[in-house]
């Protein structure tokens, strides 16, 4: 892990902020730092080159309506993995080795019907029992 300190000028005003650039080697490495709770902040180019995504977990009745929505709307919410239900906080397809969805994010939004409710940092105690995660 690469931590750099930079010193930013601020447009409207001549203070400084400083502000902290993490830059993580690979994103098990970066998971692996949230996991452990040594890393808190956004997730914007902290693993330079590689992708990132946002992540939904769905209720099993559910899950099919917006899977076809992510179909018909490729651009805007393009899919990159369906996990199964049995096992739904791993990847089943490779594309993150080493991961558990459920601690492995800084920051998770809890919606309900539309609202937000909460922001937590694990979802392990929330996560639903027959869910589908994308």
């Amino acid at each position: 892990m690469n931590v750099q300190s930079q010193d930013m000028k601020d447009n409207d005003s001549s203070s400084t902020i400083n502000q902290t650039t993490h830059n993580f080697a690979t994103p098990q490495e970066f998971r692996k730092a949230v996991r452990n709770g040594h890393y808190k902040g956004p997730t914007n180019g902290i693993c330079r080159g590689y992708m990132q995504c946002n992540l939904v977990v769905l209720e099993e009745d559910q899950a099919f309506d917006f899977l076809l929505f992510c179909q018909r709307n490729k651009k805007a919410c393009p899919l990159l993995e369906v996990c199964n239900v049995d096992n739904s906080y791993t990847v089943a397809n490779g594309i993150a080795k080493d991961v558990d969805l459920r601690s492995d994010i800084p920051k998770y939004c809890i919606y309900r019907n539309g609202k937000l409710e909460q922001e937590v940092d694990d979802v392990t105690s929330y996560w639903p029992g027959k869910c589908i995660c994308m």
